[in-house]
Formats: structure tokens, C-alpha cells, sequence
């Protein structure tokens, strides 16, 4: 109780300091707001502005050895996708602007760009999808390891791209099998799996981050058959409900894009 305590007071005089709460939104992968969590959060007051950004990664478009024959070369995003990118990103930020908020837009490395924008509008949250991948993952890493000892910024992350919730699945490695087959009595011979207690990551001032554990260790014990999970996941969750699309979004009262280097940004064409 006194952590809540702790966590709450921490967080207001945060908020104080500036008199209200600027969120900057992380677009990644998830390109929309019909059903975006990321404008859906129970914080949500009068003190409440965000604003919007997209990074175009440079390492999506950067040759790479191919997986098949190393003197060949590849890129995680061709021309076809890049285009179908461009045509995105752009209808986000025409959305984005319809209901009064702005989208930026910048080409580099999200783990440069994002902490220095967050700096530049005195963002007090970044808030982001987790996205599948060993790269997407690391990009995450880096954050939590920069907002370690800048502790100005509280790192909040959602799950959009799963049919089911992992917050929703079981934390318990052995309740998936149980879960996949109630009516199979399970050896008591049977070593017991350890089950995994998410750690909440904390800052340096003690404000706990508040992001969604999607690591290996997480899923430990889940079905390796495709039927099994199935019926395991449909046994401990349900489908969440479908989120409407934001009517209105506050910018802060300070925001100037032309105080910021690169201003709103280009979309590339």
C-alpha cells in the first residue's frame, strides 16, 4: 500500500511541474487509431495532451546478408512495402490532424530520435506497442536502459498485434497443459515448472514502468501443438473488446513544431 502511495505522489509532482501530462505516442508497426489502446488509457483527464510520432527505421531499409546464400542481399522492407508505408503513414498523420493532434515524422534510429523528441515537448510518458522480433525487442531494451538514469519519463506499452491478451494468458507454466487437456489427469511424478513473476522494471526515482512482459521467460510451459494452445488460450481468456477510434486529441499548449529540429518532418516519397 505505501508503494502506491509512493508511486502516485511520485507521479503527480511530475505532472506538477508542468501543470499537465504530455504523452508522446509511439507509432511502430500499428498504423491506425480504430482500436489502438495507445489513445485508450485510464489517465486520461483535462491535463492530459499528447502527441504523436513515427520514425521511418533506417535499418529496415539497409541491405543485409540473406538467411539463404550470404552473398546475396536483402532489406526487411522493399519497395512495394516501402510505398505501402508512405501511403500509411500519411493517411495516420491526415487522421491525426483531423481531430487535432499532430503526427511527426522522422528517418534515423528510433532510439535516439524518440528520447530526444520525448526531451524537446517535455513528454512526462512514451507510449508504444511491443512488436514482435529480436530487433523490435532490443529497441525496447535500449529505452529501458536510457530512462533508467533519466527518470523525467515514465515508459508505458501495450499489446495490439494478438488475437488474445498476454496479460490475459496464464502466468503459470504449468497451467497450459492443464488448461489443454482438463480431463487428462496430469502425473504427479511430473516436475513442476517454475512459474514466472514478471518483474516490474523501475527507474531511478522509483516510478515503475508500466509495460507489458512479452519476454521468453514470460510464455515458458505454453503448447508447442498449435490445437493445444488453442484451446488453452480459449479456456483462461477471452477476446478483448474492439476500442474506437479517438474523437478528439489535445495538443499541449506549448507545442510549436517550429521550436523543434526538423519541425513536423517530411514523409518520404
Amino acid at each position: 500500500m505505501a508503494g502506491q502511495w509512493w508511486l502516485a505522489l511520485t507521479t503527480f509532482l511530475i505532472v506538477s511541474k508542468c501543470g499537465m501530462r504530455k504523452r508522446l505516442i509511439w507509432h511502430r508497426r500499428d498504423l491506425r487509431l480504430h482500436d489502438n489502446e495507445l489513445y485508450h488509457f485510464d489517465n486520461v483527464d483535462d491535463k492530459t495532451h499528447s502527441i504523436s510520432v513515427f520514425v521511418f527505421d533506417q535499418q529496415y531499409f539497409r541491405p543485409t546478408k540473406s538467411s539463404c546464400r550470404s552473398e546475396h542481399k536483402t532489406v526487411w522492407c522493399g519497395p512495394h512495402a516501402a510505398q505501402a508505408l508512405i501511403e500509411a503513414v500519411t493517411c495516420l498523420r491526415d487522421s491525426i490532424r483531423s481531430i487535432g493532434g499532430e503526427l511527426l515524422v522522422r528517418c534515423g534510429d528510433p532510439c535516439i530520435i524518440v528520447p530526444q523528441i520525448a526531451k524537446d515537448v517535455g513528454a512526462t510518458e512514451i507510449v508504444f506497442h511491443e512488436e514482435p522480433g529480436t530487433y523490435e525487442r532490443g529497441i525496447v531494451q535500449t529505452l529501458q536502459q536510457h530512462y533508467m538514469f533519466d527518470s523525467s519519463v515514465k515508459l508505458c506499452s501495450r499489446v495490439g498485434y494478438t488475437l488474445y491478451h498476454p496479460n490475459d494468458l496464464p502466468f503459470d507454466p504449468n497451467k497450459w497443459d492443464q488448461l489443454a487437456h482438463p480431463k487428462q489427469q496430469q502425473s504427479k511424478k511430473r516436475k513442476k515448472k517454475k512459474q514466472h513473476h514478471p518483474a516490474q522494471i523501475k527507474s531511478r526515482n522509483g516510478i515503475d514502468f508500466d509495460l507489458v512482459d512479452v519476454s521468453p521467460e514470460r510464455f515458458r510451459g505454453i503448447n508447442r501443438i498449435m490445437g493445444d494452445f488453442r484451446k488453452a488460450a480459449r479456456s483462461a481468456a477471452e477476446v478483448r473488446q474492439v476500442l474506437d477510434a479517438p474523437k478528439c486529441l489535445r495538443l499541449p499548449p506549448d507545442f510549436d513544431p517550429a521550436n523543434l529540429e526538423g519541425g513536423r518532418g517530411l514523409i518520404p516519397s
